[in-house]
């Protein structure tokens, strides 16, 4: 007997964020991951490797030989809530995620707002570039949430503009410890794939 097909299900790339390096010295530990995978075992025809919402889509390229790697979306999932949630915005944390998933909402009447941040002296502040969340029952979208910072951040940014709700979603949530916590001050937030169990705050 032999193995005819292999697929691997890897819902969360860990190693998504470090792509490059910046200074000597670095690794980018998300090419050492991807030459583990490029270096299964041959079953006669190509690993799939199946990864959802891989946070730079450039790290698909670091695969190679017997492995392709397939990518998904969990925005499929969101679309039905957004349709019976009174969701009127969909708002992005920055260019990066408004460039990877606004065309996933085309055809919902929806508004797309923007987010990103600026520099202001030493500091980087997130601010609205695009869009109008005034009056609006907002849900940030984002595939990978750390520490929580920019969400909460761009949530007080939206409030402050006059949203009239701010919920958010995301498909990976790491939250060390317990950064989770800032998120009670959205109206309600969703994290799939890498927690169980929604997480949801009122």
């Amino acid at each position: 007997s032999f193995v005819k097909e292999l697929v691997v299900v890897l819902p969360y790339y860990p190693v998504g964020t470090m792509e490059r390096t910046v200074k000597e010295g670095q690794v980018a530990t998300a090419n050492t991951y991807a030459q583990m995978f490029s270096n299964l075992p041959s079953c006669g025809k190509p690993t799939r490797l199946l990864i959802y919402d891989l946070h730079t889509l450039q790290n698909r390229f670091y695969l190679h030989g017997n492995v392709i790697g397939s990518l998904k979306t969990t925005i499929p999932l969101l679309l039905p809530e957004i349709q019976k949630g009174g969701i009127d915005c969909v708002a992005f944390p920055d260019d990066g995620a408004a460039k990877r998933f606004a065309h996933e909402f085309t055809g919902l009447d929806v508004e797309i707002v923007t987010c990103g941040k600026v520099r202001d002296g030493d500091e980087r502040k997130v601010t609205i570039q695009e869009g109008n969340p005034q009056n609006k029952t907002i849900i940030i979208v984002d595939d990978l949430v750390q520490s929580g910072g920019t969400l909460f951040e761009c949530a007080q940014v939206l409030k402050a503009a006059g949203a009239s709700s701010v919920s958010a979603f995301c498909a990976h949530g790491v939250f060390p410890k317990e950064a989770w916590k800032r998120s009670v001050t959205l109206t309600r937030f969703t994290r799939i794939l890498t927690c169980p169990i929604s997480v949801l705050f009122r």
